[in-house]
């Protein structure tokens, strides 16, 4: 078929993690081409990455049939159990406050970009198995790539859940959305659907393995000097589909942990909660303020030029 995978949960151990990391998938997948090549935009195909994994079966038949109707992209698959990892491989290092969701969330991640490293591929996509994509989707990710500086993430998808500032100075439109720069790097809060340049990728790679943090925390990223530049679009050009989080939640009893997977388990309250996740998720573009003033962050990072020996 179309898709290049590349799986966890059938490997032991540390090193077979990074072997998953340095595994390109698909041999024909795709390389994020340069339209100097002689190719029209529309032609220029670029690299997908999808951090999905078949052990979690409507998401993965959801976002492998989304995918099929909205690209013509060639995806590689790259999705990591963060429980299977830890029975296989209990003294993996990371953080041990993190959740199993959210160490293989990171660790899915953290795989696109070994394989851009390894590769040498200059940007691209990654979008998550709940992501829900608008119709000219590879035109728009084309137009978004075309923007990207080095060392930068684009967020297609930036809810928040209080107001924050984005600067509108300079922005280019691509439909209904602009292309802003958050006024603080906190405003960057999700990996739903983002383009990333090789130079953020390494940073990140070489930065967060082993696992300190969560794979959206891009405010963390930025202070470590691992990505030089952020920037979303508002609204949110890609959606979120009603799912309910895999990652799981903080500051939860144990009994309130089993009454939330018996409601999970509920057909008719499980559709429920979902649709309340997909509600307080993109109700959060109206948390959005855009402002004239130039970003600080559009600059660029002195930690992140002085890591690379830019300066």
């Amino acid at each position: 078929g179309r898709t290049g995978v590349c799986y966890s949960g059938e490997r032991q151990g540390a090193a077979a993690m990074a072997r998953l990391g340095s595994t390109p998938g698909d041999a024909g997948g795709p390389e994020a081409s340069d339209a100097s090549g002689g190719q029209t935009e529309m032609t220029v195909s670029f690299a997908l990455f999808v951090v999905a994994h078949p052990a979690f079966r409507q998401r993965y038949d959801y976002i492998t049939r989304h995918l099929a109707a909205r690209s013509k992209q060639t995806p590689r698959l790259v999705g990591i159990v963060g429980r299977d990892v830890l029975a296989a491989t209990p003294d993996l290092p990371h953080r041990a406050s993190l959740l199993p969701g959210e160490l293989g969330c990171a660790l899915s991640h953290l795989a696109a970009y070994r394989i851009m490293v390894a590769d040498s591929i200059p940007q691209a996509v990654v979008i998550e198995d709940d992501a829900a994509l608008p119709e000219d989707f590879d035109d728009l990710a084309r137009g978004v790539l075309s923007e990207l500086r080095p060392g930068e993430v684009i967020s297609f998808h930036s809810p928040n859940q209080q107001q924050n500032l984005y600067s509108a100075h300079g922005a280019r439109r691509f439909g209904q959305s602009l292309l802003v720069a958050p006024m603080k790097a906190q405003s960057v809060r999700s990996t739903l659907c983002y383009a990333i340049d090789l130079g953020a990728a390494r940073g990140i790679l070489g930065g967060n393995d082993p696992v300190e943090f969560c794979a959206d925390d891009f405010a963390a990223f930025h202070a470590r000097g691992l990505v030089n530049h952020l920037r979303v679009l508002s609204p949110s050009a890609v959606d979120l589909a009603p799912f309910e989080s895999l990652i799981g939640y903080r500051h939860t009893s144990p009994v309130m942990e089993h009454v939330a997977r018996l409601l999970n388990r509920t057909p008719g309250v499980r559709e429920i909660l979902r649709r309340r996740r997909h509600h307080l998720c993109m109700s959060g573009d109206r948390n959005h303020v855009i402002v004239p003033d130039p970003s600080p962050l559009m600059a660029g990072n002195p930690a992140y030029k002085e890591l690379w020996g830019l300066n």
